[in-house]
């Protein structure tokens, strides 16, 4: 599937017919393509000097392995008050009023994906389809990839979340039976997750590939869309990715105070009473 790429600095004008637009699109699909050359320069190509040292050490850290082989960075310098800047104005944007429940920046994270000869044979949880559980019910996701992404290292890939309900599963038989099989809990995890190949053999039309360019962004509801990350197929090629948050009160990054615990604990009543009535419509593949 294709996506309308627009311009970020559309969210800074509440009356704008594309702001509008880029609402439905994101009901409708939940994901946006922007370009943000407005906002930032397109040189945003991480230093080689730094990718090296990275690349050098990442694949001895057993917590790297278990992440899906992406290293937690920071995010370089003199972006991150840029990046701060665009965080801001999505969340006080009418897109996200419109889509969130009181929608606050929560986070700004940046990683560097690198290629593991095990993860590309049998990938595990963040290469395999998912949707997050961050908090009850919506959330946005920025994507912001600072090296070009393509099949070969780290395209992110996400499914309209018009294909399946937000209370429903698409569920792969097979990697049940094999997840009910194993004695590592880290592989069980990857219970109600599911292969690409799998995925794309029934809903390859609604599946939208970022094969993006420095100066490109996807806004994506982790939540409500299947997705998963980038894997990096070809040795010494990496994807380094700035990941911008914007949540509503109950997210569970956000300080666990008193009035959140009680609201993010009605929140989830809600969903498990409609879990239960609309369980018996999952999607089962093979």
């Amino acid at each position: 599937m294709d996506l309308k790429s627009y311009d970020i600095k559309i969210l800074s004008d509440k009356y704008s017919p594309s702001q509008t637009e880029a609402l439905s699109s994101l009901k409708k699909h939940g994901m946006l393509k922007f370009s943000l050359s407005s906002m930032i320069s397109n040189d945003l190509i991480a230093p080689t000097s730094d990718i090296d040292e990275l690349l050098s050490s990442s694949t001895l850290e057993p917590s790297i392995i278990k992440s899906g082989y992406s290293h937690p960075i920071e995010v370089p310098m003199y972006l991150y008050p840029i990046i701060e800047s665009i965080g801001q104005l999505l969340a006080s944007s009418k897109l996200a009023r419109n889509y969130l429940f009181r929608p606050s920046l929560v986070n700004i994270l940046s990683s560097l994906s690198t290629f593991n000869k095990e993860a590309v044979s049998d990938p595990t949880h963040a290469h395999l389809w998912h949707r997050d559980a961050d908090d009850i019910g919506r959330q946005l996701k920025l994507f912001i990839p600072l090296n070009k992404c393509g099949p070969d290292n780290g395209m992110f890939s996400a499914l309209s979340s018009s294909c399946i309900n937000y209370y429903n599963y698409i569920l792969d038989k097979r990697l049940i039976l094999r997840s009910d099989s194993e004695d590592d809990e880290y592989r069980k995890s990857d219970r109600t997750r599911i292969n690409d190949s799998v995925l794309r053999r029934s809903f390859n039309d609604f599946i939208y590939d970022f094969k993006a360019m420095p100066g490109e962004a996807l806004l994506i509801d982790t939540n409500r869309c299947y997705h998963k990350g980038g894997l990096v197929t070809q040795d010494g090629m990496f994807r380094q990715m700035v990941q911008v948050t914007v949540g509503s009160p109950t997210h569970t990054w956000l300080e666990n105070s008193f009035d959140r615990r009680l609201l993010r604990f009605l929140r989830h009543q809600w969903y498990r009473l409609n879990r239960f009535l609309v369980q018996k419509k999952d999607i089962y593949l093979m």
